[in-house]
């Protein structure tokens, strides 16, 4: 049994680096969800994506079960990597949109936007760029990425081109 104290994710984490390390994919599942649970901390979520490749049905599962008993972001977020990873794009953008739509995170809008530009959707690219823009407050970052969605598109005007260089960005 972990105590809780502040670095409860970290012990998870590293209890279930263990257990995969032993084959016991039951148990380090478990560990990284509770992990997860506590904090999405990097190295958790890069442990999670290394293991849904090895069990994608594991993790998918755990989360799945997850996402239906907490209303929090971070699950349909991690159902969404796993299925980007597993090249399921149609899954991860909809788990994508589903933590925009809880969170309104910038981050999340863009997570969207790279699925749609794998896909060649530029619309809807587009579409999730401006609102990863508008969710971030007019984040510089945000702007190249929605510049980034033009130029593969073949689509970007002289008056977008005027309007990113207005912005400073180009």
């Amino acid at each position: 049994r972990v105590k809780k104290g502040a670095r409860t994710a970290l012990v998870y984490s590293c209890r279930a680096a263990a257990y995969w390390g032993m084959d016991n994919l039951t148990a380090c599942v478990d560990d990284l969800i509770m992990s997860l649970e506590k904090e999405l901390a990097d190295e958790t979520f890069m442990l999670m994506l290394e293991i849904s490749c090895s069990d994608f049905k594991a993790v998918a599962d755990k989360l799945e079960v997850k996402r239906s008993s907490d209303a929090s972001d971070r699950w349909p977020f991690c159902l969404g990597a796993i299925y980007n990873l597993a090249d399921n794009t149609d899954k991860a953008i909809y788990y994508f949109q589903e933590a925009f739509r809880i969170a309104n995170r910038p981050f999340y809008a863009s997570c969207v936007t790279a699925c749609y530009m794998c896909k060649r959707d530029w619309g809807n690219a587009i579409l999730y760029a401006d609102k990863a823009i508008a969710a971030a407050g007019n984040s510089i970052y945000y702007y190249l990425e929605k510049a980034e969605v033009y130029w593969y598109a073949d689509r970007l005007s002289d008056e977008q081109l005027q309007t990113l260089s207005a912005a400073r960005i180009l």
